[in-house]
């Protein structure tokens, strides 16, 4: 019988949560955003998972599990339950193609009637989850609740025999591609033998219904002109060299498997838009588990779920065990907010909020403004030692919305940075419930308190009123989102019926994307100067 497993720990008082966003790579990157040998490539693809002993054990358990699954369909008519199977999952027939249920009509066949749920293993059975899958316009697949689902209930689990996995590390987008590739039969085997893998003919159905036929991230399918239509110099730099870094992946794979390069890059578009960063299995492909959409949370919403209920996830996945003699293990996924009936259920795939706007990119470029704007004739190293060493020295240094509270990080920062040499001693790491995380705070006694939080404000509010002055105006970005949402209209709606060209469709919504993105961003800025304006601006 299957057995929810607890929670996974929290994090270290004083450690930010685990941080998921990077097991999809950039936020943008979801949108916006005969093989050489392993030696001669550069990396491992398909590299043992510790808890799984081998990869290639997982390969072959997945299918010696699917061949035994098909002797027992047949002798069963389709209709009983596997006894192999730990979640206890029955095995469906699948329905006639040419009949689909109602809400079915739009999924493509290969995933109407929970045939393919059934394959893998998935628990529990579709017909007696919470979940039923949807297409929804312009974000293609995704679930909904066929009832209501409660926060922390368990959604599905996938058996580990049935994902793909690899450690996380500098090559792990290129040793999960390559893995995919494998399994689809486009690279060399598992077990250094001669020739290509076997296709495994579940992943082949699955990867054909659920994926896209082309790579879609922001950081694959953008060229250079588009990043830089972003306009603020720390996304655009990220995401340049995010997409430098995928492309190298690319190579990487296709050196090792022989796969054509769009080949390869269409398998790392899905490795970066489709996988989980779990701390016992690595990077993961988990089949079913990569159809919840994303629905962005703020740290500072994170740590007050937190505080209110000790127990709640720190991801919505978790890596989990039954209590069954054959020790089957399992992909989990959680529900990380209460979801009424016939709503969507979305996910948080990374505790950051996606409209955050970095105003430094270091410590040591933060110090030094402080410096130039102040006046402050004190030594800054003892002050950005402190900065590079606290806990939560790699947070991004930026203004977040949702009030002040939530830029607690960048303005404590300065605070650091401002404070004198008599109160360098009392500086310490308290938490901060509008960060989400441990922040550095001197401990400067409350008569001085509010003069030096004010000249924090100050200094803030002139680093962002700079950078607004160089950029375009909000005005701009309007006009931009008018002009293409217009076009992007009248193409759809044309009289001759042709309407717009794919390729000149893609373009409008790049330049839409892009336009949304600075505006919401500016936003966010002008926000924070007017809290910052406050009679008494507290953070």
């Amino acid at each position: 019988m299957f057995v929810a497993p607890a929670i996974a720990q929290p994090p270290a008082p004083l450690a930010p949560p685990s941080a998921p966003a990077a097991a999809r790579g950039a936020a943008e990157a979801r949108g916006l955003p005969a093989g050489a040998g392993a030696a001669a490539s550069g990396f491992r693809p398909c590299a043992a998972a510790v808890v799984t002993g081998g990869f290639f054990a997982v390969v072959e358990a997945r299918r010696r599990h699917r061949r035994q699954r098909r002797l027992h369909d047949v002798a069963a008519a389709g209709r009983g339950a596997c006894a192999r199977c730990a979640a206890g999952a029955t095995v469906v027939a699948e329905p006639a193609e040419d009949s689909p249920s109602q809400d079915e009509v739009d999924l493509p066949p290969a995933l109407r009637g929970g045939s393919l749920w059934s394959e893998f293993g998935v628990h529990p059975p579709l017909g007696s989850s919470a979940l039923q899958l949807r297409r929804f316009p312009d974000r293609g697949l995704g679930w909904v609740a066929t009832r209501d689902i409660e926060e922390g209930e368990a959604l599905l689990a996938v058996p580990l025999k049935d994902i793909l996995c690899a450690p996380m590390g500098p090559d792990s987008e290129a040793e999960l591609a390559a893995a995919l590739l494998q399994v689809l039969g486009e690279g060399p085997r598992f077990d250094g033998s001669p020739g290509k893998e076997p296709v495994d003919e579940i992943w082949s159905k699955y990867t054909g219904a659920a994926f896209p036929s082309a790579p879609a991230g922001a950081a694959l399918t953008w060229n250079e002109a588009d990043i830089e239509a972003l306009e603020f110099p720390s996304v655009v730099g990220q995401l340049k060299a995010y997409r430098a870094h995928l492309l190298q992946s690319a190579e990487q794979v296709a050196a090792f498997t022989g796969a054509p390069l769009d080949r390869c890059t269409w398998a790392v578009n899905a490795v970066v838009t489709r996988s989980f960063g779990e701390d016992h299995l690595g990077r993961v492909l988990a089949p079913f588990a990569d159809l919840f959409n994303d629905r962005p949370m703020a740290p500072a919403i994170w740590a007050a779920k937190r505080a209110m209920n000790p127990e709640y996830p720190v991801t919505a996945w978790t890596f989990a065990e039954t209590d069954g003699e054959d020790g089957q293990k399992w992909f989990l996924m959680r529900s990380m907010a209460p979801v009424a009936v016939g709503q969507e259920v979305a996910i948080c795939y990374g505790e950051g909020s996606h409209a955050e706007v970095h105003v430094f990119s270091s410590p040591a470029e933060l110090v030094e403004a402080v410096a130039n704007l102040s006046g402050r004739t004190h030594s800054m190293e003892p002050r950005l030692e402190l900065l590079t060493n606290a806990t939560n020295a790699a947070a991004p240094l930026a203004v977040r919305p949702g009030g002040l509270g939530a830029s607690a990080h960048l303005l404590s920062c300065m605070e650091v940075a401002l404070v004198d040499d008599v109160d360098l001693p009392s500086v310490r790491e308290v938490w901060s419930i509008g960060a989400g995380h441990a922040v550095l705070q001197p401990g400067v006694p409350e008569d001085r308190r509010a003069a030096l939080r004010k000249e924090v404000l100050e200094l803030a509010s002139q680093v962002v009123t700079q950078r607004l002055s160089e950029l375009t105006p909000a005005s701009a970005d309007e006009d931009e989102i008018r002009d293409t949402e217009a076009k992007l209209a009248a193409g759809a709606e044309s009289e001759d019926g042709v309407g717009l060209s794919s390729r000149g469709e893609e373009r409008l919504r790049r330049r839409h994307l892009a336009a949304r993105f600075r505006l919401g961003a500016k936003g966010v800025l002008s926000q924070f100067l007017r809290r910052a304006a406050e009679d008494e601006p507290t953070f």
